[in-house]
């Protein structure tokens, strides 16, 4: 395990993670939700490699690109469907990726501030992150409905922030979907890619993690200040 030397500066550093496919490996769940409303309609559960490429922007595109044979008048109702799923439900099958619950104990020890931003709606997450999670506390979770515009808008960063009392400058944003990158360059934070998630983000070589542990490598403490 790495030793990490606590500096004086780091609860200046925030480090804000999505959820679905970076904290979690959270594709069974998402399925078995979207499935469940799926099977509400009479129509046949779908495997997740047709689901997973409508996973990121927000459960309205999922719904029109999960549940395509249903009219457009219906879909806000599916979405409450999916929704409704979700929290009575939070696990499918779905798992936390190894080693985050360490890494986070790690950072937060060391005076990090910790958030999620997800487009995942807030108590969704909320009740995902306590089932998976139980037990640890971010400093912030911000779904959709706690921000002025979602991601990639770079509101979905900068207003957490702004209520953390940190600068875009002192923050990382760490993502599995092109989504995640699109809004941490747009919003001046620095881009860590889950490149073991199935978002399928892109990044260069020095911005991809290939495990949740190489977050420890990639931000080392001791010699981060601002």
């Amino acid at each position: 395990m790495t030793t990490l030397q606590i500096s004086k500066n780091n609860n200046k550093i925030a480090i804000l993670f999505d959820l679905d496919g970076t904290l979690i490996n959270s594709l069974p769940d998402i399925c078995g939700a979207l499935n469940q409303v799926r099977a509400g309609y009479g129509l046949r559960a779908r495997e997740g490699e047709e689901i997973r490429v409508w996973i990121g922007k927000g459960a309205g595109h999922l719904i029109e690109g999960g549940i395509p044979e249903i009219p457009a008048e219906v879909r806000p109702e599916a979405v409450k469907h999916y929704k409704d799923a979700l929290l009575e439900r939070p696990s499918f099958g779905g798992s936390l990726y190894p080693g985050v619950r360490s890494v986070l104990e790690l950072f937060q020890a060391a005076g990090v501030r910790l958030a999620v931003a997800t487009n995942k709606s807030s108590k969704a997450a909320e009740a995902s992150l306590a089932y998976y999670l139980p037990g640890f506390s971010f400093d912030s979770i911000s779904g959709p409905e706690r921000v002025s515009r979602q991601k990639p808008s770079p509101e979905h960063l900068l207003e957490p922030l702004k209520k953390l009392g940190i600068k875009p400058s002192a923050a990382w944003f760490v993502g599995d979907d092109p989504v995640d990158k699109d809004c941490a360059e747009a919003a001046g934070v620095r881009f860590l890619a889950a490149g073991y998630g199935f978002g399928g983000v892109k990044a260069p070589k020095e911005q991809c993690l290939k495990t949740f542990t190489d977050l420890l490598k990639k931000i080392p403490l001791p010699s981060v200040g601002f």
